[in-house]
């Protein structure tokens, strides 16, 4: 147990230090929701600098799909159902597909683009 020792994100500095050494890092704020979306965002000084770095937070959303096909199995050789404008005959089944999307701070309407 502790601490992984390979990090899943490193945050650089993108300018240098007027001091040795550079001083990215030396300060850091959470908490604060600079850009209003309900999420903590980071700040990070850099010492000797005179700059800030703001990491804003951003939504995390968790969409819950489905698919489903009625009927579940598909007989090539039932043909009930007719093509529009057409005299031809097709297998038919129904397709239903459903979205549950969830998260904090997101809008009350999200549209999924197919």
């Amino acid at each position: 147990t502790g601490l992984i020792s390979k990090p899943s994100q490193v945050l650089d500095g993108l300018w240098p230090s007027d001091s040795m050494p550079p001083g990215f890092g030396f300060t850091l704020q959470g908490g604060s929701d600079i850009d209003k979306n309900e999420y903590p965002d980071l700040i990070i000084g850099a010492f000797g600098a005179s700059k800030v770095a703001v990491y804003r937070a951003r939504a995390v959303v968790t969409v819950d799909a489905q698919l489903q096909l009625n009927p579940s199995i598909i007989n090539p050789e039932n043909k009930s159902c007719q093509l529009l404008g057409s005299e031809t005959l097709v297998s038919c089944f129904t397709v239903r597909v459903s979205a549950n999307v969830s998260g904090h701070g997101i809008p009350g309407t999200v549209v999924l683009n197919a």
